[in-house]
């Protein structure tokens, strides 16, 4: 091809044109998840069904959640809950797809760490009665529900009791006796979450109720065990306020998300495990590691090493890699957080503030009031 016949692919006026839209496609998608999801929602409670809603004016879908609050599946007794709950649901979920085929919906069971439920998309909304009614008749399945298979029970007590072996699971087990008595003397509490274009005329804009139970004071766990692995494992653990505040869960989960950073940057762990769990019974930040079998270190020695190399960090990287968790929660899961610690509906963006606008003071002092206070739980899995 001679010099004349060539034509650039590009030309200074395409590339002026695609400069600006590159820019304005930037700015378009930097815009926070929550001023486009959330926009134009509000949340609303119903005090006659118990149940937390949210109006949707541009969504043509109605969806209903029934959430069930469980303990977490760590010991034997609550794994083997958590197996008979899930085998209850499924064969409920079966019924009322036949049941409640006249809703013309789609029906889905809920399955997660520590909630169990079932969620009902439509487009026909529910009358306040007819929600409660469904509210009723779900619970009461719960309660009357049974697995008679004995051979059932047989085989979910077994396989929990292989799972159980291990090292981490042997560790966790100890997190769940600690645990336990927060969830003995409760029954399981269900939310119910609502979302329709139209609002119920008895909704109410004002806060709900704050109807906290009075939480248990946890004695201190702790202990060793012995075990067929290589390596020394720790299991320690805190606990975390039973009620918080929208500004004090943001700061707690802020705060754990950065601890778990300098967790992946210590070469001397060669295993570990964060747990962030906030809970209105009793939550947790628990940690599980195992070091090399040369180290010496004692968990209060490891501990304040750790500490000191936190302070003594830089926070330009950190802040610099919290951009996805700055990214605001979806609207309904805004609504879940809201409804699970009883939060006033004016409460969440209390929460996305301080998501957005921490200080890194704030998380260096969360952090150095944690790692200073005595773990609630500590055990350690020594090799035989």
């Amino acid at each position: 091809m001679s010099v004349s016949d060539y034509k650039p692919l590009f030309n200074r006026r395409y590339l002026y044109w695609l400069m600006w839209i590159v820019a304005i496609a930037i700015v378009l998608l930097n815009i926070p998840t929550a001023e486009k999801e959330d926009a134009g929602f509000t949340f609303y409670y119903l005090q006659e069904a118990d149940l937390y809603g949210m109006q949707t004016p541009a969504s043509d879908t109605v969806q209903m959640e029934w959430l069930l609050q469980l303990p977490p599946a760590f010991n034997r007794e609550q794994r083997l809950l958590h197996a008979e709950l899930q085998a209850k649901l499924q064969q409920i979920e079966a019924d009322w797809l036949i049941r409640y085929n006249a809703l013309s919906g789609h029906w889905e069971k809920i399955q997660r760490a520590e909630t169990l439920g079932l969620r009902w998309r439509g487009n026909v909304s529910l009358s306040p009665e007819r929600l409660q009614e469904l509210s009723d008749e779900l619970a009461e399945s719960f309660q009357s529900q049974s697995i008679q298979d004995e051979r059932w029970y047989a085989q979910a007590a077994a396989h929990i009791h292989l799972d159980l072996q291990s090292p981490e699971n042997r560790l966790l087990a100890e997190l769940g006796n600690w645990l336990q008595p927060a969830w003995q003397d409760q029954d399981l509490q269900w939310l119910r979450l609502y979302s329709a274009a139209e609002r119920p005329a008895a909704a109410e804009a004002l806060p709900a109720p704050q109807t906290h139970s009075t939480p248990h004071t946890l004695a201190p766990h702790s202990g060793e065990m012995q075990g067929y692995q290589n390596q020394r494992w720790w299991l320690i653990a805190w606990p975390l306020a039973t009620h918080p505040s929208p500004q004090e869960l943001a700061l707690s989960r802020l705060a754990a998300s950065r601890l778990q950073r300098y967790l992946e940057q210590e070469t001397e762990i060669q295993h570990y495990r964060l747990l962030w769990q906030p809970n209105q019974r009793q939550g947790y930040l628990a940690l599980i590691l195992s070091l090399p079998e040369s180290s010496d270190l004692s968990t209060e020695e490891w501990l304040e090493q750790l500490r000191h190399k936190i302070a003594d960090s830089r926070l330009d990287e950190h802040s610099a890699r919290l951009g996805g968790l700055e990214e605001a929660t979806a609207a309904r899961q805004a609504l879940e957080l809201t409804a699970r610690f009883r939060w006033s509906l004016d409460s969440y963006p209390l929460f996305q503030d301080t998501l957005r606008t921490h200080s890194s003071d704030e998380i260096q002092a969360w952090l150095e009031a944690l790692l200073t206070t005595p773990a609630a739980v500590h055990w350690v899995l020594n090799p035989y």
